[in-house]
């Protein structure tokens, strides 16, 4: 055998090898497009919100103004008119209520249960980009003329595409929310220990993917009668009458289920004390949102010979009691808010302004649809439903934005300015008042939803007195859109402003602790019981 001499091999150092340089982490849209960060795709959803709300308050103003001459169409034409009507519906609550709400509670829930993120956080991604490119698409599609009523069939497929694509970014987005409340609570936070915005979002994400897919299913079978021909959901004419009882008692109530969990965290720390009976607060929530649940009262909306939307519901006895039913433990929240404000050191910070007018309008709601369940009084299909509709949006609308202005030191390290927060919150109260309560009024006397639908038989008098509510009601929703451009207003200089702040509110739950530790759980307030702790000691 022959042995070959082979030269050694050269000994490998730091000298002979290139450093690698890990690569610069992304900036700008790039790191958007690709972050995973919950707080992020909150604040991506948040701003994304306030776009849509603009669309919603140009178009409800549009049909306030057309609708006080109660002697038909005279404004628009009669198409736009529909198309503008569908638009603002779905703008208002699947392209801006709903999507500030679930921004909030990306921002929020993961912090409050003392999870460093939010669960399947590439999927709340992916939720974001869809809801956004969907809502582009819906609004691009009734240009085109598309959209319920629309002239081009093209264009009326696309729009039922795009919102089926808005349904599955939410619904895929409560999910994520719903599995960091149920699953990615830290150590020692049972489910009885959660906070109640937490439990709140739980609660209302597990209906919204209960309810949504039967829209988006409803939406399915349309497009496929829109491409193949009317045979299952019918003509495009149609297709609004079919989504109509998502917006209508008792559905509507399911939208603003976390608005209860943000009245109840924000009145405790106004309070500077526990939330009174945080048990028996959870149950209400529940309570609220089993009654809410009105997927059932789905296949009784039909249209009529005539185009007009027909209730066959409402005179069965599980409607009425529903609409009842659900009161209760709406009072029994209310109570145990007021209790809590009692027996603390209460202090009138803005976000309890906006929490309190939420409340009450949505009381004033559910005592609304109380009165359009009651068949001898013949409300429905009046103005008093479209009341019972806007007093449940006004509500979520105050909700939602006193969420934001309580919780902005943890989603911008910035805080409202507290005088003209307090203001825009009256306001919001006024202005909801305003456009609600003419169009109760206008019921009894008989006004129909549908613009300009006097009663046939009304008197001079009478018509006289509705254009006269309807003027009311339309200065109110002028106040409503004042409010929110001066709310968005207020919000861009908060979060372009250089001043941070970490915890002027002096907060209870965990996304207010200030250092990386947390403190120990001990109830459904921790970081109250830290501090106090603290008190006794010194």
């Amino acid at each position: 055998m022959t042995v070959t001499d082979t030269d050694a091999p050269s000994q490998v150092t730091s000298d002979t090898v290139p450093a690698l340089t890990p690569p610069e982490p992304a900036t700008g849209f790039a790191a958007l497009l690709g972050t995973s960060d919950h707080t992020t795709i909150g604040r991506l959803y948040i701003g994304t919100s306030f776009v849509f709300l603009f669309v919603a308050v140009v178009t409800g103003m549009l049909l306030s103004i057309e609708r006080i001459d109660v002697s038909g169409i005279d404004v628009l034409d009669a198409d736009v008119v529909a198309q503008l009507f569908s638009v603002f519906r779905i703008s208002s609550v699947f392209l801006f209520l709903v999507p500030l709400l679930l921004g909030l509670a990306l921002c929020v829930v993961p912090r409050q249960v003392g999870s460093p993120t939010v669960a399947f956080p590439r999927a709340a991604a992916a939720s974001y980009w869809t809801y956004l490119i969907g809502g582009g698409i819906i609004l691009a599609s009734v240009i085109a003329d598309g959209g319920p009523g629309g002239g081009d069939p093209d264009a009326v497929a696309l729009f039922v595409a795009a919102t089926i694509m808005v349904l599955v970014a939410l619904g895929l987005a409560a999910v994520c929310v719903a599995t960091t409340g149920l699953a990615l609570r830290t150590e020692g936070m049972s489910v009885r220990r959660t906070p109640l915005f937490t439990w709140a979002n739980v609660v209302a994400a597990g209906l919204w993917i209960l309810t949504l897919p039967v829209l988006a299913g409803i939406l399915l079978l349309a497009y496929v009668d829109l491409r193949y021909g009317p045979t299952l959901i019918g003509s495009g004419d149609q297709l609004f009458l079919r989504m109509a009882w998502v917006w209508s008692q008792p559905s509507n109530y399911v939208f603003v289920i976390p608005v209860l969990g943000i009245i109840a965290d924000i009145s405790s720390v106004a309070a500077r004390t526990r939330f009174t009976q945080h048990r028996l607060a959870m149950g209400c929530i529940g309570a609220f949102a089993v009654f809410s649940f009105g997927v059932w009262a789905m296949p009784s909306w039909a249209p009529t010979t005539d185009g007009d939307l027909l209730l066959a519901y409402t005179d069965e006895v599980p409607f009425v009691v529903a609409s009842f039913l659900v009161v209760v433990p709406l009072l029994a929240l209310a109570g145990l808010v007021a209790g809590t404000l009692r027996r603390g050191a209460a202090r009138l910070i803005s976000p309890l302004v906006w929490a309190l007018a939420a409340l009450v309008m949505l009381l004033a709601g559910a005592a609304n649809g109380a009165l359009v369940s009651i068949d001898p009084l013949d409300l429905v299909n009046t103005t008093a439903t479209t009341a019972q509709i806007h007093y449940v949006l006004g509500a979520g609308l105050l909700g939602a934005l006193g969420g934001l202005v309580y919780w902005s030191p943890v989603i911008f390290r910035r805080a409202f300015p507290e005088l003209a927060s307090t203001g825009l919150a009256g306001l919001g109260l006024v202005g909801t008042v305003l456009l609600c309560l003419p169009d109760l009024i206008s019921g009894f006397v008989g006004q129909l939803a549908r613009l300009g639908g006097a009663p046939g038989d009304a008197s001079s008098g009478e018509v006289d007195a509705i254009e006269a509510f309807n003027l009311v009601s339309t200065i109110g929703a002028a106040v409503l859109a004042l409010v929110a451009v001066g709310f968005l207003g207020l919000l861009v200089r908060t979060v372009a402003g250089k001043d941070e702040v970490v915890d002027p509110w002096e907060g209870n739950t965990l996304e207010w602790a200030t250092s990386d530790d947390l403190p120990e759980i001990m109830s459904e307030a921790p970081v109250y019981d830290a501090r106090h702790a603290a008190e006794v000691a010194s």
